[in-house]
């Protein structure tokens, strides 16, 4: 926060200078995405130690889903002149399962595989099935990197929160000590396991394993990507900049957006234009005058079911 209002306030000193502003931007876009990550990882971790975690269960591609993390990884291991591998050994690759949190485990341990590998290391990420007991099939995903390692004792409270090592290598690493601690989390609200082994100065192994219903080619038909072009949405939300922004995000998937301020204005819109005018609504929760959840029960309430 600190970073974002610095290099804010000398943009605005040397406005005049484009160089200097696009630089201050620059730091600006990777200190606010480091603190945007940082608060969703607080929040992701309050929800699950309070027990709002909810998973959200859906035949996906594993095979496709593990391939996609080379390609969401390819800039930084470029930067940092490591080498990523990825393996994949299926029998049944169609799976019922939260995909969402699966990439934010697999993101997490890969994304630590980076972060601690020297320039010129290689890190392999293994998914393999080790068998099929019935309509379920047992998983196993390893994550293996060549770097710093980690002392015996620091092991031993590993994925407890805002854990970090400290030692002269580590020194200046990014990091919170939050992200294992929600990966371990999120593994276990998936019926899995997970463990480690590491050695310091020679490399870690991360090992996750899962039970998932296995689904077939007909299952995944559900998951295609529709066509938003010409949709009409209803944007209901107080805060101008979060319209601004959700508005630039929906009209470049196609949608046509109009907007309401509060809930009061949502209902009058919806009111007035009659049904039909709307595909879709996008209501925020906290409003003045008129909340998203009395909105929501005042919208449902009107005389076009």
């Amino acid at each position: 926060m600190n970073a974002i209002i610095g290099f804010s306030d000398l943009a605005q000193k040397h406005v005049d200078d484009p160089a200097r502003v696009k630089d201050c931007l620059q730091k600006i876009q990777v200190s606010g995405s480091y603190l945007l990550k940082l608060i969703n990882n607080v929040l992701d971790l309050a929800r699950i130690e309070n027990g709002k975690l909810e998973l959200h269960v859906e035949a996906h591609d594993l095979e496709a889903a593990v391939n996609h993390a080379r390609y969401i990884f390819e800039a930084d291991l470029k930067k940092k002149q490591l080498e990523m591998t990825v393996f994949c050994e299926l029998e049944d690759r169609i799976v019922f399962c939260d995909l969402l949190k699966l990439k934010q485990i697999e993101l997490n341990l890969i994304g630590n595989a980076i972060k601690y590998t020297p320039a010129g290391g290689r890190i392999f990420c293994q998914v393999r099935q080790l068998g099929r007991e019935g309509a379920y099939g047992r998983y196993q995903c390893v994550v293996r990197d060549p770097g710093i390692g980690m002392s015996e004792q620091f092991q031993q409270h590993l994925f407890a929160a805002f854990e970090r090592e400290s030692s002269g290598v580590t020194t200046g690493i990014e990091g919170s000590g939050l992200g294992l601690a929600i990966t371990k989390r999120l593994v276990e609200a998936m019926g899995g396991t997970i463990s480690c082994e590491s050695t310091r100065g020679k490399g870690t192994v991360f090992t996750c394993t899962f039970s998932f219903a296995i689904g077939t080619e007909a299952d995944l038909a559900g998951e295609a990507h529709r066509d938003m072009r010409g949709k009409r949405v209803l944007l209901v939300e107080d805060n101008a900049l979060n319209r601004e922004i959700s508005r630039e995000l929906l009209e470049g998937e196609g949608f046509a957006v109009e907007e309401a301020a509060d809930g009061d204005e949502a209902v009058e819109k919806l009111w007035q234009e009659g049904p039909g005018r709307y595909d879709l609504v996008l209501m925020d929760i906290q409003m003045p005058r008129m909340d998203g959840f009395t909105a929501t029960r005042q919208i449902r309430k009107l005389p076009d079911p």
